[in-house]
């Protein structure tokens, strides 16, 4: 649309939202505007309009339109990540900082087939350069669990609190769960 074309309909419509009319009574009333009733709506929400004062503060009432899938999409309700309280890297870091002796087992998962298949869950002591690999069938926050566990039991419960201070991993939204 042209900047003139867009300043003539405005000096249309803009007078009449400023005496209450809807939208639609605009449309029906001014067939020479020659757009529809979504159209004058979707003009006035992306700004066409706004060089001469209107905007959707002009509506006496919003529509009550349903969303298209495209504009849903730009307004993702947020993830709640209130699990990861106390668990960020920010506060790894603080921790280390206090106790800088500290030992690190970082923790993470190699797939072969992320869909469906096997993965192996492994394990690296820092201190030591040491990496431990443990095979699962499937890919659940049980079978997480179970591998620290088989790890502690080939090591044992004194040596694995003595050597592993820290466990550090990123978390998998599929797999993570911080209540086991």
């Amino acid at each position: 649309m042209k900047y003139s074309e867009a300043h003539r309909m405005a000096k249309i419509i803009g007078p009449q939202l400023k005496r209450g009319m809807s939208p639609y009574a605009i449309v029906t009333n001014n067939p020479q505007l020659g757009i529809s009733e979504k159209t004058l709506y979707n003009y006035i929400e992306e700004g066409v309009f706004e060089e001469d004062g209107i905007d959707c503060t002009c509506l006496r009432r919003q529509t009550g339109r349903k969303m298209t899938k495209k504009r849903k999409q730009m307004y993702k309700k947020r993830k709640d990540r209130s699990y990861l309280k106390g668990r960020t890297w920010d506060v790894f870091q603080e921790a280390l900082k206090e106790n800088p002796d500290a030992s690190i087992l970082e923790m993470d998962t190699v797939y072969s087939n992320e869909t469906n298949g096997p993965f192996m869950q492994t394990f690296k002591f820092i201190d030591f350069g040491l990496l431990m690999e443990v095979y699962h069938d499937t890919k659940t926050a049980q079978a997480m669990v179970d591998g620290l566990n088989y790890l502690e039991g080939i090591i044992g419960r004194d040596l694995f609190s003595k050597y592993v201070t820290f466990i550090v991993t990123d978390y998998h939204t599929k797999i993570f769960n911080p209540k086991i």
